[in-house]
This record gives structure tokens, C-alpha cells and sequence, in this order.
């Protein structure tokens, strides 16, 4: 199924994760066990039947329309609230696909919360090669979030105190952008 920005509901399903918010969770999974599959039914025959019969719409189109548009709304509140990227972070333990850790983050909500669990020296090698200022500028579209990285990264401290400034920036940031997100929402 192909919604909105993302091609598959495992990237979307990452990004609810990522969000650990009971809301988008509960929409989530309502997404994943509503009927509304069933009210887009096409083939005909008998179950073309019993699902035209239960269904609340007037066609599998109009089904289609309903459950298109909630998942989309869904998906753009979803993308706003853990300020979503454009192209996810992969943690690299050195040079070269061999050296992927199999860590992978799709917000800054999300790379918060791994920049506090990976090893310190994953951090350490990323933030050698600007790699966090480069995802900010050029997969958040953030600028201001890759200066703050940037100056972490030039002020050469490494290990934990690293770990909590890159932290820090990532969150600070995150809390402004959800302000300015509320604000802007406020009507919904």
C-alpha cells in the first residue's frame, strides 16, 4: 500500500514508534484492523456482497477516498509532531556498508532518543565527519539544528560529554519545533 510520503507501512509504522505516543500508537493500529480494506473491495462475487452490504459508503471508491484521506492526515500531523526526515540517519560503525549497525532513525525525535543509547563511539565517528550537521541541513531542511551540531562538532569534546551536547541540541531543538508546531495546529 502506498501512502503519502512513505512506500510502505513499515517506514510509517517506524516513525509511530519513534513517536512513543499513546495517540498515534492507538490511530495506528486502528489503521491496521479497521474494515475499511474490506469497504474498498472490487472483484465482485459473493464477498463483493457481504462487504457492500456492511459498508457505511456508497461505493469501494468512496471507501477508498475516506481511508485515503485519514491516513495521509495521519501521516502529516505524524511527520510534524517527531519532525520527520526526509531520509532517515543510519548508524555506521566505520566506512562502508559492511559497517552498518542496523540502527536506523527517521526523526529528530528519533535520533534523541538513539543518540542516547548508542555506543559512544558510533557518536564519536558521525560527529568526526559532520554526518549529524549534514543530515540537519539536508534531510530535516533544519539549519538551525545543523549550526547547533556544527558546534558541537568543532568544539572537540568527545565520549559522553559529546554523547549529552548532541543530545541536548537534538532536544532543545525538537521542544522548539513543537512548540512552533502547536501553535501552528492549534485548531485542530
Amino acid at each position: 500500500m502506498q501512502w503519502g510520503y512513505y512506500t510502505t507501512t513499515k517506514e510509517l509504522e517506524a516513525l509511530v514508534k519513534e513517536a512513543k505516543d499513546k495517540g498515534f500508537l492507538k490511530l495506528w493500529r486502528y489503521f491496521l484492523i479497521s474494515d475499511h480494506l474490506y469497504y474498498m473491495f472490487t472483484a465482485g462475487g459473493s464477498p463483493s456482497e457481504v462487504h457492500v452490504y456492511f459498508s457505511p459508503y456508497d461505493s469501494p471508491m468512496d471507501a477508498f477516498v475516506t481511508a485515503q484521506g485519514a491516513i495521509l492526515d495521519f501521516e502529516s500531523r505524524l511527520r510534524l509532531y517527531v519532525n520527520a526526515a526526509n531520509e532517515p540517519f543510519l548508524f555506521y560503525s566505520g566506512v562502508g556498508e559492511e559497517n552498518f549497525t542496523g540502527i536506523k532513525v527517521w526523526s529528530l525525535t528519533g535520533l534523541v532518543d538513539a543518540i542516547q543509547k548508542v555506543d559512544a563511539r558510533l557518536i564519536e565517528f558521525h560527529n568526526q565527519k559532520g554526518d549529524f550537521e549534514k543530515w540537519a541541513r539536508f534531510s530535516l531542511r533544519d539549519e538551525e539544528l545543523a549550526k547547533r551540531f556544527e558546534e558541537v562538532r568543532l568544539s572537540g569534546v568527545q565520549g559522553e560529554k559529546l554523547r549529552y551536547n548532541l543530545q541536548e541540541a537534538a532536544k532543545t531543538r525538537s521542544i522548539e519545533l513543537k512548540k512552533l508546531v502547536h501553535t501552528a495546529t492549534r485548531s485542530f
